[in-house]
């Protein structure tokens, strides 16, 4: 009978160590199912904030090229206001004119009869 009793004791131990590693195998592909999940999850969380930027960075892109479409537009228009007033007079041009016009109008020049400028003569 001892021999059956050991016999006995070792399945017994056999089967609940067996027991305790299906226990184990399954508790460690719960786990490893769990992290598969967690994976997963990362991973679109992780592919949807990728193109959220790329989407981004192609509005900005675009943003970029209106900007530089208007700024290329602001220059040419600059170029063609500064030839135009390249044209036009200086400020000091039209002093200069205006005195010219104050040299010879009649209007700011004083008139003299001929009895006075002929005193005039006569005291020089």
């Amino acid at each position: 009978m001892a021999r059956e009793d050991k016999i006995t004791l070792i399945i017994q131990e056999l089967v609940r160590r067996s027991n305790e590693e299906s226990r184990r195998l399954r508790s460690l592909e719960q786990r490893l199912l769990a992290l598969e999940t967690r994976t997963n999850a990362l991973e679109s969380s992780g592919a949807l904030r990728v193109k959220r930027v790329n989407d981004k960075i192609a509005e900005f892109d675009a943003a970029i090229k209106v900007q530089d479409d208007i700024v290329m537009k602001l220059k040419s228009s600059f170029d063609k206001l500064s030839k135009q007033t390249d044209k036009y007079a200086r400020k000091s041009e039209i002093k200069e004119i205006e005195r010219m016009f104050d040299l010879l109008s009649p209007i700011s020049q004083q008139f003299v009869t001929k009895k006075e400028f002929e005193e005039l003569k006569r005291r020089i």
